[in-house]
């Protein structure tokens, strides 16, 4: 048997918060968006309020099955997410888990092949926050 002692002086302490993947929906950027430019633009942006991993998700389609559609999340104006791609006229749902910091910019940026449209829209970060506690001394 193992016990403890815990002083009287002892305080909780609640460390950092840290967010992990899930299907709890927490942040939004809904209105589609869309884009003629051959070059990755950035279409839309959330701001990260914790550090963590967020579950990463959002819609893309193409103007025509004869173009290819493009999109991409950044981290503050660099490529952090794998390129996704589809010649879909309907809405395709792609999602990822990503590491990101307090104050990090989330970005979705997307691009298309010559002479056609791409659209994106339900850019959303889905995660749990989880607290630590821990014990302060005085």
């Amino acid at each position: 048997m193992v016990s403890l002692y815990c002083p009287s002086w002892a305080l909780p302490l609640r460390l950092p918060v840290q967010v992990q993947p899930s299907e709890t929906l927490r942040h939004t950027n809904d209105p589609e968006k869309s884009t003629t430019s051959t070059y990755s633009t950035r279409l839309k942006e959330i701001f990260s309020a914790v550090t963590g991993v967020w579950r990463v998700r959002f819609d893309l389609r193409s103007s025509s099955s004869a173009y290819t559609a493009y999109g991409a999340i950044y981290r503050n104006g660099s490529p952090h997410g794998a390129s996704r791609s589809t010649t879909s006229t309907t809405y395709v749902t792609f999602t990822e888990d990503l590491s990101f910091t307090t104050g990090d910019r989330i970005q979705l940026y997307g691009a298309v092949s010559s002479g056609g449209t791409a659209y994106v829209r339900n850019f959303r970060l889905y995660g749990d926050a989880g607290e630590g506690v821990g014990v302060a001394l005085k």
